[in-house]
């Protein structure tokens, strides 16, 4: 706790005797660089959700909240944003413009966010490793639910560690989405901590799951959902090909999914076509598309089944129905 007490006095010191002064001085500069740079293509906000189970909490907890609790954190920063505090060697400091986190308890979920200006996030280069910290702010009056339970948040913190010094590229520019896959699973250096006193003797702590997650979409369409949605192409001649269905398939999770994949099976699979161009590889964030067409065989009720991976999941990561009915050549 003397590490994190200490970077908030610094960190204030710093950004009203230093930092804010030399931004005002510069504006004009700022401007001017900023018409003629080019922008990152990525640059914009960054929304991004990590999920994962609790395994350690106060005793005061143990009912609501016991070990394996399921937790999400959600961040958003501006990766087109400056540095909060100049650089250094090892470290640079940018603005969160918001943090929340979730417990979902036994008898309903608590729910917290860090207050505008309180949140930010360092990447750090040490001698143990490559990190990226994510915290909230010090102190209660940090946060918008300052209760839990009989306790109160001092302080949420989000660690992603890397001790084979290879997850961070660069400390600048501010990153965009980041693929969690790159860093430590290892609950030692990568983990949840929300401080629950002002000494830090108890918190709570989770694991994070780095388990991939896709969500899928029908193009002028519904929300699939894995296992039970159905595409369904209108009646098409047997000979003949149907519109194509476009399915948009986002990264849904902190994995970049490598060897992305679609493959038809079923009863009816050659009775459609899948085409999934483009990338493999989908980054958290990003998204890609995948087109079916109805092109039946014989005529009658043809069905078959999609289904997506990748070679970093241990299943398929998403299946989808396809039913169509194929009528006879007139």
């Amino acid at each position: 706790m003397i590490n994190v007490f200490a970077f908030f006095v610094e960190s204030l010191f710093f950004r009203q005797t230093v930092f804010v002064p030399m931004k005002r001085a510069l504006y004009p500069v700022l401007g001017l660089l900023a018409a003629v740079l080019p922008v990152p293509a990525h640059a914009g906000l960054v929304s991004q959700t990590f999920t994962g189970v609790t395994v350690s909490q106060p005793s005061e907890l143990d009912a609501e909240f016991p070990a394996g609790t399921r937790w999400t954190l959600l961040v958003e920063w501006n990766d087109a944003a400056p540095p909060r505090t100049p650089p250094t060697p090892t470290q640079s400091r940018y603005a969160l413009t918001k943090l929340t986190v979730t417990l979902h308890g036994k008898n309903g979920s608590w729910t917290t966010s860090a207050k505008p200006g309180q949140p930010s996030f360092g990447l750090n280069k040490n001698a143990g490793g490559d990190e990226i910290q994510f915290t909230g702010g010090w102190g209660p009056d940090a946060y918008t639910n300052p209760v839990i339970g009989s306790l109160q948040p001092y302080s949420v913190n989000f660690t992603l560690g890397d001790p084979t010094k290879t997850a961070l590229a660069a400390l600048t520019p501010a990153p965009g989405p980041i693929d969690a896959g790159k860093w430590s699973p290892a609950i030692t250096h990568s983990y949840l901590k929300i401080y629950l006193n002002n000494d830090g003797v108890k918190y709570i702590q989770g694991s994070v799951d780095f388990s991939p997650v896709v969500s899928v979409k029908q193009v002028g369409g519904a929300n699939l959902r894995d296992g039970k949605s159905s595409v369904r192409f209108k009646p098409t001649n047997v000979g003949k090909r149907s519109a194509k269905k476009v399915l948009l398939v986002s990264n849904a999770g902190s994995v970049g999914l490598v060897g992305f994949s679609a493959k038809l099976s079923g009863a009816g699979k050659r009775d459609y076509a899948v085409s999934a161009k483009g990338s493999k590889n989908l980054a958290p964030g990003t998204s890609k598309r995948v087109e079916v067409v109805f092109r039946p065989k014989r005529p009658g009720s043809r069905k078959a089944a999609l289904k997506l991976a990748s070679k970093n999941a241990g299943k398929p990561l998403f299946g989808v129905g396809l039913v169509g009915k194929a009528t006879a050549a007139p």
